[in-house]
């Protein structure tokens, strides 16, 4: 072989040697790269694995603590429980009665040399209410007639005129409120996109929002649109007029909101006023909610970020009358109600008697061994007479439209019955049935929790409803949407307790809501939240609460001191301890 062929081959083979090496290299580096793909991907997988079991592991302590609470209020947590391939560790700390902040820590394996941990806390609320029922009788502007030998031991509360026939009586105090007439809207703003806190620091103690009414007239009724965080103490409603573009340090009218009245969802909240001043059209006055502050106890005013109420503006203080005010740049909704009349009277007869004071406009033709409080008087006597006097406010029946909804909201979480219940179970509840609710003859039945009937309400002779014993000192609730009418001989009892009541609700707006027979016994409250409540023929109930109440003769009602704080359960598991909607927190 000559020397040029033999320096081509050894040029030929570095060729093929560099082009080797260089598909090795190709291939190493293609190699390396499908393996970390790979191990990418197997990571992932374990850690998306490992996220899914730990966020499980901690939900369950989360649960555990809901069971827990619901066996024992007085539950504060576990430490390190064994829970599937890992431990969790709950704390619950008590933020008032009804609230209680719960943590819970999950850990795998363990919480000693954990490889993966997650934390979540929530609040969980009470399911029960309390009530302050503070009269025998209540109603709204449709007033109270008594027939014949009808009674009453206890106060009551009329925001209506109050007719008595012969020999009715009413062994308490008597209020009448002034007006007569609805009022009517004369500003509002309800455009809402979402709310603002108060109360929960002194920069934002108070907060108020202007209007300017269109015309001159009496206020009478302001409703602001507000929720609450866990159960903050009662605010102040005050009316004032304007002073240089921020509210005047001295009201000219005011109404207390109480906390009961708020539930955790945003609701309209009417408050009455103490006083009716006339306003004048033209002029700005504001809107203030006064309260306290605290950091874990407070509330939301709705509100609309977009400012879209021409005649106003919304602003925050740390004492609404120190002058020293802040504009939020929203306005909030509310309500201004105006215009109304005054001139509501107890009008009796012979032998009429009430055995305690007597407020009204105008008295008439009744025996008062108290004192009488009134604008006009005529046939009537009392102890100590108080012409002048100014006629009461009109009062707020005990629950709002927010609070029935909680209610009905407990019954159907039960479960929901669709169409007509007609079969008499022993035990019944908590339960939603979209038809009518009919008790045969000689139905005995036992509520185990709420019932909210969209129908009707009937029953026939010789029934009894008696709460579980379950229940505890606490209340059960029955929802009518429809009309309630018992036959003869209804027997509603509580759970056996003293403190146990049983309310029963008719929300229909029909003329008569509830129409009762002979012999109706009811341990608790009669309640027609917006139509007529008619008793008549030997009729016990502890409290009765109306737009308008009808005593027909003979039919006496008896107070038990034990309402003024009557607690109301959704079941007879007692606590009802339940996540607060909103709550869910990872930390």
């Amino acid at each position: 072989m000559n020397q040029s062929n033999q320096m081509m081959l050894t040029s030929n083979d570095g060729a093929v040697l560099v082009l080797v090496a260089i598909l090795l290299a190709v291939s190493i580096v293609l190699t390396g790269y499908l393996w970390e793909r790979v191990a990418n991907f197997v990571n992932s997988e374990n850690q998306a694995h490992l996220d899914e079991e730990i966020l499980a592991i901690t939900e369950a302590g989360l649960d555990k603590a809901i069971w827990s609470l619901n066996a024992n209020d007085a539950y504060a947590g576990e430490t390190s429980t064994s829970f599937g391939d890992g431990q969790f560790t709950i704390s619950v700390v008590s933020i008032d009665s009804n609230t209680r902040q719960i943590t819970a820590t999950g850990y795998i394996p363990d919480s000693v040399d954990p490889i993966a941990q997650k934390t979540i806390s929530i609040e969980a609320l009470k399911s029960s209410s309390t009530v302050n029922f503070s009269y025998a009788m209540q109603s709204a502007a449709g007033g109270i007639t008594m027939y014949n030998n009808a009674g009453v031991n206890g106060d009551v509360y009329s925001n209506g005129s109050i007719y008595a026939s012969n020999n009715a009586f009413v062994n308490g105090d008597v209020w009448i409120a002034g007006g007569s007439s609805a009022p009517t809207i004369n500003q509002s703003h309800e455009t809402n996109n979402g709310s603002y806190q108060f109360g929960h620091s002194s920069q934002y103690r108070d907060i108020a929002q202007s209007f300017v009414p269109t015309t001159t007239g009496t206020i009478n009724e302001v409703e602001v649109y507000l929720r609450k965080q866990s159960n903050p103490s009662n605010l102040t409603l005050r009316i004032a007029p304007d002073d240089g573009g921020q509210p005047d340090d001295s009201d000219i009218a005011s109404g207390t909101l109480q906390s009961s009245w708020v539930t955790s969802s945003l609701s309209w909240i009417s408050v009455d006023l103490t006083s009716t001043p006339t306003l004048n059209a033209g002029q700005t006055y504001w809107i203030i909610l006064d309260g306290g502050n605290n950091s874990s106890r407070y509330y939301y005013w709705g509100s609309d970020s977009a400012q879209g109420y021409a005649n106003g503006q919304a602003m925050r203080s740390s004492n609404w009358n120190n002058q020293n005010w802040s504009s939020i740049n929203r306005d909030l909704n509310f309500r201004v109600y105006m215009g109304g009349t005054s001139g509501n009277e107890f009008d009796g007869a012979p032998n009429v008697h009430v055995y305690g004071d007597l407020h009204a406009n105008h008295i008439q033709d009744v025996t008062i061994s108290g004192d009488a409080y009134y604008q006009s008087i005529n046939n009537a006597s009392a102890t100590n007479y108080y012409p002048g006097s100014t006629d009461p406010s009109e009062l707020d029946l005990p629950i709002s439209d927010a609070d029935v909804q909680q209610w009905k909201d407990d019954a159907e979480n039960g479960g929901t019955h669709s169409g007509d219940y007609t079969a008499c179970p022993s035990t019944i509840g908590p339960m939603k049935i979209t038809g009518n609710l009919i008790l045969g003859n000689n139905c005995t039945l036992t509520v185990t929790g709420t019932l909210w009937i969209e129908g009707n309400m009937t029953s026939g002779n010789t029934v009894t409803i008696n709460l579980d014993s379950g229940y505890g000192a606490n209340g059960g609730i029955i929802i009518v949407d429809g009309d309630i009418t018992p036959g003869n001989t209804l027997d509603i009892n509580g759970s056996g307790q003293s403190d146990s009541y049983v309310m029963l609700i008719s929300t229909n707006a029909t003329s008569t809501a509830i129409s009762t027979n002979n012999n109706l016994t009811v341990e608790g409250i009669l309640y027609a939240m917006n139509g007529t409540l008619d008793m008549r023929n030997n009729v016990i109930a502890n409290e009765v609460v109306a737009q308008e109440l009808i005593l027909q003769d003979n039919v006496v009602i008896n107070y038990n001191q034990g309402l003024t704080n009557a607690t109301f359960s959704s079941s007879a598991s007692g606590s009802g301890w339940a996540m607060r909607d909103g709550t869910w927190q990872q930390q």
